[in-house]
């Protein structure tokens, strides 16, 4: 008994860290790239370290991670970026569950998984709440003017944008509307600037020194051999079938706007 007393003595007093449920791992991070578990100590990101719940990642200047969660979906995040993966819940057997992700400062791009799919994918900004549902969207908080400033773009799929000023919804493919602050209506949307866009991938990308973390820095012919095709996004190549799935986001968007979506 005194033995069974012990046992559960000790878990009580174990760090939170330690107790906490694993819901995805490192697929790729370039230094720095932190985690803080809760209850823990800050980390340094490596190829496989798992991520727990209400985990906070930070990244410096040269620092990039990606994270692959328990429903195949990932997230990206970019240089001098603050994340904090509040809640990931995944039920394998019926396909469903929720995440709740915050985006404090810096960028991050969302590939949407099995619970995206059911419209329970969000990420909270210091402008407005995002709810991605079944696609993939890339988000940005940009210091203006002493202000935040979100953009959001969406490459295909369906992201609701909500703050104190009102509900929006983007729907079309490759559309991105600007926020300048929590109370604040989007400005009007139009399709994402191709420059911008590139600017955010390199915000996503490993520089030409740095490998992801891997001990054998990856080459084009490499991953050819491996049948690994260039994504289409330039960051990440989502399983799913992205033109069919563009296709069917743009014709919704055309359909939506005659509801007054974006």
């Amino acid at each position: 008994m005194w033995r069974h007393a012990s046992l559960v003595l000790a878990a009580l007093a174990a760090p939170a860290g330690a107790q906490a449920q694993t819901v995805g791992s490192v697929t790729s991070a370039n230094q720095q790239a932190r985690g803080t578990p809760p209850g823990g100590a800050a980390r340094p990101l490596s190829l496989g370290l798992g991520i727990v719940q209400n985990e906070r990642i930070q990244t410096d200047a040269a620092g990039t991670a990606q994270i692959s969660f328990n429903d195949r979906s990932t997230m990206s995040i970019g240089r001098s970026s603050t994340v904090v993966v509040n809640r990931h819940v995944y039920d394998p057997g019926s396909g469903t569950g929720a995440q709740a992700t915050s985006l404090l400062r810096g960028a991050l791009r969302y590939v949407g998984g099995d619970v995206s799919h059911g419209g329970n994918a969000t990420v909270t900004t210091p402008v407005a709440t995002l709810g991605v549902r079944g696609g993939v969207a890339s988000i940005a908080l940009e210091q203006q003017g002493g202000r935040q400033v979100l953009k959001v773009t969406n490459h295909y799929g369906q992201v609701t944008i909500r703050n104190s000023a009102g509900v929006f919804t983007l729907s079309r493919a490759d559309m991105q509307v600007i926020v300048d602050g929590p109370n604040a209506l989007p400005r009007p949307a139009g399709f994402a600037d191709p420059a911008t866009m590139t600017l955010f991938d390199q915000g996503l990308a490993s520089n030409p020194r740095q490998s992801g973390g891997a001990r054998v820095k990856p080459s084009d012919a490499a991953m050819a051999r491996q049948g690994v095709r260039s994504p289409r996004l330039g960051v990440e190549a989502p399983s799913i079938d992205l033109p069919a799935a563009a296709d069917e986001a743009t014709r919704k968007g055309v359909e939506g706007e005659r509801r007054r979506v974006f």
